[in-house]
């Protein structure tokens, strides 16, 4: 039949069979033991949240972004901006392009020379330095904490048709600790077996609270 919602599952089993409490036995199964609860993406997708950047020292680490300003007659059409973490000290450099190579040619022949020392960079790596700013009501943050139920994503190599492929492994695990107060990463150990711990990060792992505790066990 595919993979059906409950009510697509309902109407099904209506015009072929008949039993007392019928809809509430079809929405448990397809919401609790329905295999399709690993495999499927889920709508709301979690994330682990944005932490601010600490930086020590001055110069240590730098930003940067361009800004797009009218073409001028001497072919200048972009202002590349570098700012150090620290002590927001900025630079402001007009380029014709905004390539990666523009953009090391003015951290490291111009930037850096007048501060003496290599920064972290901490910006996207596509090419050309070009990204977008993509926001999506359906992503919202999740925090865990000790003892909650979790599925861990599969990383294991399969050779099934993709629409087979199980995105969550079959064992449930539950939360040990969390690694740090502010830290995204979480240890885990199977719920109802003596396996390993493993440490593994919040997009990795996915809320089951609902799961029955026998099921994939």
């Amino acid at each position: 039949m595919g993979h059906l919602g409950a009510d697509r599952v309902l109407e099904l089993a209506r015009a072929r069979f008949y039993w007392p409490h019928m809809q509430r036995d079809v929405e448990s199964y397809i919401s609790h033991k329905c295999r399709c609860v690993k495999q499927k993406v889920p709508t709301f997708q979690t994330r682990a949240p944005l932490q601010s950047i600490a930086t020590p020292a001055p110069f240590q680490m730098v930003s940067l972004d361009f800004v797009h300003l009218e073409k001028s007659s001497g072919g200048y059409e972009y202002i590349l901006v570098i700012m150090d973490h620290f002590t927001r000290y900025a630079q402001a450099y007009a380029t014709r392009n905004k390539s990666a190579k523009t953009v090391a040619e003015k951290l490291y022949n111009d930037f850096i020379l007048s501060s003496a020392r290599h920064p972290r960079l901490p910006i996207d790596m596509i090419l050309n330095l070009e990204s977008e700013s993509n926001e999506s009501p359906n992503y919202r943050d999740s925090e865990l904490r000790p003892g909650d139920r979790v599925l861990v994503r599969n990383l294991s190599k399969r050779d099934k048709p993709c629409k087979l492929q199980s995105h969550w492994e079959d064992k449930i695990h539950v939360v040990v600790t969390r690694r740090g107060e502010d830290s995204p990463v979480y240890t885990v150990k199977p719920e109802s077996s003596d396996g390993p711990s493993r440490t593994r990060h919040r997009n990795m792992l996915l809320p089951c609270s609902s799961l029955p505790v026998d099921v994939y066990t």
